[in-house]
């Protein structure tokens, strides 16, 4: 038997406390959006090489200690009670997704947890931590005030070649329109909220190592020490003006909770006069929030975020209601939002309170495991610290600080290359075009600073500072879990993650399991077994599944353009079909790539008509379907299939049930009425018409007010032999069917007709005579939209009631213009 090696085992535990501070950078950055399966999994794949590394130190060691708190055990319990829930819903692929993120989330927590038993190493994390929200600050500051002035010019000049770049369509290409438009910083994230979490989890760990800086100002290291506490208070700096930037009255609110929090805990690991500090802390925390939510303007405006979320947060409770035990299952909440949410609510794909969708997924026994968790890691860590390990520190030193920088350097190039989540859009200033590394420059060296910064600051890491600071930032994290969704973004759930595991780490364990060299080389056997099936049967499947379909949609942009690169276009839709079936065949369980290959499929099929085409789509979108029948986009793929091979009362079928899964929105309603009223239903067809002028003016958001853009408006109003002509004319020819203007009025009286008493109708007003097409018809459009889809609705009602068998032949609202 090999004689053990501490110094080896030690560098094999600072080897896996650098995987994991290269993957919080790394994920930090490109992990600002919603998780994807390809992101989980690869994130998975580099927790399991930090672990084996753990694991293989204890073979080395003398044993293996594996460290245990209640907070484990609980959050196991959530996790397979997640897997029972997915099974018992009606979905049960959706919550395959979800299941592996929150297993990546947990060995994040555990082994930081593992790793943390020395003060050292809880010192390189806790640095990690803090020089990640202060680089994530320094770039949504520089987005704020370089990106985000570009892109507004880039929307003004190119609006349609932003939402191909984007990806984005429909209400997601309004969302970013409005974000871009909105005087709030949001940097690499999908929200301004999202962000200012981000930057306030980081200010309390920042804020800590600070404090145990104050407390080493003195000394032979005094300048370096001082040195590092500038650097230190500039990044401090830099994660509140990133938070202010934001405007998120959920992040300060969530800030000022964790102010509170900070002293609190401040107080309660010191006694005498500090613990009255602490309280005078507290109670001036609470008045800054007081003092935010008060600022001028400001008090609508959380009135109307709060007003949103009232309707969500309704509907959640509304699942949980009818089935209380398991909930609707993992990641099924936004399909069954859409079947139960009032029209007066904004469309939404999460709850906006990561606790209440847990409520609604995974049922009552799933939130008191989810609450049971965080209470047990605060009660943990409120229990004291736990006496100092006389293992070697490892994790220290201008050594560690160089290689870390190195490893930042490392992940972000890959970032660079790969993904670009930080290069400049268009019409950036010219010499930021020429450099569009500038950017990942100044994140690796605003990172590299507070990382070297934090190891001088916190010394030997035994200072209260730094321990408060991570349980602060966690408060952070779960009071604004309370009003947003947080863990379904990879940035903010792994720092949650590693802040977790640093918290258990401060406190007492509950528990500590001794393995033996025997023991800990069978855990690394089982290890390197289990991390060998994550990369065969999840990372393997999730790129090659995230590379098809980032190909197939670069080859549908070509298409589009009608520029296909490197051959003619049959071969490029060739290789468009290949992707989608690469897709398809990587990850079979997904409904997404089936759905995205039927789309696909029809849309070839509407240029080139075929019957294996036809089939090849009806088959893909019937698999959509199969997987995710809850999804009412399957439903529609499958209408569209369906009427292209010929079966019109399939489509009719698949479409009633589309507009079923999402019953409060206009749109889904629409496709019904013309279906009924091209099969020669007309008394369906009414009422479908009907139902849809129920719910136009009920609908939270102006987009949602009209079916169709004004186009489809003129098809609508004129039938499928209309000839095109701008929406000024189809407007003045349905103002005067709908009797609002005679028909002698000309263009002025017709619009101040139409514009009357509308929001945004004076702006029209004042600016029609200096507009020219097709500006003039897109804002007639965007002002007077749901008026004239309104009146147009009403005549077509009228016509189907007095005249159905008329209607039941015709297209067109009033047979022609």
């Amino acid at each position: 038997m090999d004689a053990a090696d501490p110094t080896h085992a030690d560098a094999l535990r600072g080897a896996a406390a650098c995987v994991l501070g290269a993957a919080l950078i790394a994920v930090a950055v490109a992990g600002g959006l919603l998780h994807s399966l390809a992101q989980t999994a690869v994130l998975g794949l580099l927790l399991a090489v930090g672990t084996l590394l753990w694991l293989a130190a204890g073979v080395r060691a003398d044993g293996l200690r594996v460290r245990l708190c209640r907070s484990v055990g609980f959050y196991l319990s959530f996790l397979a009670f997640g897997v029972i829930s997915s099974l018992c819903a009606a979905n049960r692929f959706a919550g395959l997704r979800w299941c592996l993120l929150m297993a990546v989330y947990g060995l994040a927590a555990l082994l930081t947890l593992q790793l943390a038993r020395e003060p050292a190493r809880r010192l390189f994390l806790t640095a990690c931590l803090a020089a990640t929200g202060a680089a994530l600050a320094a770039y949504a500051l520089w987005h704020y005030a370089i990106y985000v002035p570009a892109i507004r010019r880039w929307l003004a000049i190119e609006p349609d070649l932003v939402q191909a770049a984007t990806g984005a369509a429909g209400a997601l290409a309004g969302d970013l329109a409005d974000r871009v438009r909105a005087d709030r910083a949001y940097g690499s994230f999908i929200t301004p909220n999202q962000m200012a979490c981000f930057a306030a989890m980081g200010c309390f760990p920042l804020a800590g190592l600070l404090a145990a800086a104050r407390r080493r100002a003195c000394g032979r290291r005094a300048a370096s020490v001082l040195a590092a506490a500038s650097v230190l208070a500039g990044a401090v700096a830099l994660c509140v003006g990133a938070l202010l930037a934001s405007r998120s009255k959920g992040g300060m609110v969530a800030f000022a909770c964790g102010a509170a929090a900070c002293a609190v805990g401040a107080g309660v690991r010191s006694g005498g006069s500090r613990r009255t500090r602490a309280v005078l802390v507290a109670a001036a925390a609470v008045a800054v929030l007081a003092a935010g939510i008060g600022l001028a303007g400001a008090r609508d405006r959380l009135r109307a975020s709060v007003g949103v979320r009232l309707g969500y947060w309704q509907v959640s409770l509304r699942m949980a209601a009818e089935r209380p035990l398991t909930g609707v299952g993992p990641d099924g909440w936004a399909d069954r939002y859409a079947m139960r949410k009032e029209p007066e609510h904004e469309d939404a794909r999460a709850a906006h309170s990561a606790h209440l969708q847990v409520l609604a997924e995974t049922g009552v026994v799933g939130l008191l495991l989810w609450c049971a968790t965080w209470a047990a890691l605060l009660v943990s860590w409120m229990g004291g610290p736990p006496p100092d390990d006389a293992s070697p520190s490892g994790a220290g030193g201008r050594g560690t600080a160089v290689a870390m920088a190195a490893l930042a350097a490392v992940a972000l190039g890959v970032d660079a290359a790969l993904l670009g989540t930080l290069h400049p859009p268009r019409h950036v200033p010219p010499w930021l075009a020429d450099a569009p590394w500038l950017p990942y420059a100044l994140v690796w060296c605003v990172w590299t600073a507070v990382f070297a910064a934090g190891l001088t600051a916190g010394g030997e890491a035994r200072a209260r500072g730094p321990r408060v600071g991570v349980a602060a930032a966690l408060v952070v994290f779960l009071v604004h879990s309370a009003g947003d969704f947080t863990v379904r973004v990879p940035a903010i759930g792994l720092a949650a993650a590693v802040l977790a595991g640093l918290s258990a780490a401060a406190g007492r364990p509950w528990a500590e399991l001794q393995l033996g060299r025997r023991g800990a080389r069978a855990a690394l056997a089982a290890g390197t077994l289990l991390t060998a099936v994550w990369a065969l049967a999840v990372a393997r499947p999730a790129l090659e599944q995230s590379r098809a379909l980032a190909a197939a949609e670069d080859l549908r942009l070509e298409l589009l353009s009608g520029r296909p690169g490197g051959g003619d276009g049959p071969a490029a839709v060739r290789r468009l079909l290949d992707e989608h079936e690469r897709a398809c065949r990587a990850v079979p369980w997904d409904d997404g790539p089936w759905r995205e290959r039927a789309s696909a499929l029809l849309w070839l099929a509407g240029g080139v008509p075929g019957g294996q085409t036809g089939r090849e789509a009806l088959d893909a979108a019937g698999r959509a379907v199969e997987r995710n029948p809850l999804a009412a986009a399957n439903w529609t793929v499958l209408a569209q299939a369906r009427r292209a091979a010929g079966d019109a009362e399939g489509a009719l079928d698949a479409i009633v049930r589309s507009a079923q899964l999402q019953p409060s929105l206009p749109a889904a309603w629409y496709p019904v009425a013309r279906a009924y009223e091209q099969a020669g239903r007309a008394d369906d067809a009414a009422a479908a018409y009907e139902r849809m002028l129920a719910l136009l003016p009920r609908q939270y958001h102006p987009r949602n007010r009209v079916p169709g853009d004004g186009d489809e408006l003129v098809r609508f109003w004129a039938g499928p032999t209309a000839r095109p002509g701008s929406v000024t004319e189809l407007a003045r020819a349905i103002a005067v069917h709908a009797g609002a203007v005679g028909p002698a009025a000309d263009e002025a009286e017709t619009v101040a007709a139409l514009a009357d008493g509308l929001d945004g109708g004076r702006p029209l007003l004042r600016d029609w005579p200096a507009l020219h097409e097709p500006a003039r018809s897109e804002r007639l459009y965007r002002v007077v939209g749901p008026r004239l889809w309104q009146w147009a609705l009403e005549e077509k009602v009228r016509g189907l009631r007095t005249h159905p068998a008329t209607h039941g032949e015709t297209d067109g609202a009033s047979g022609g213009t």
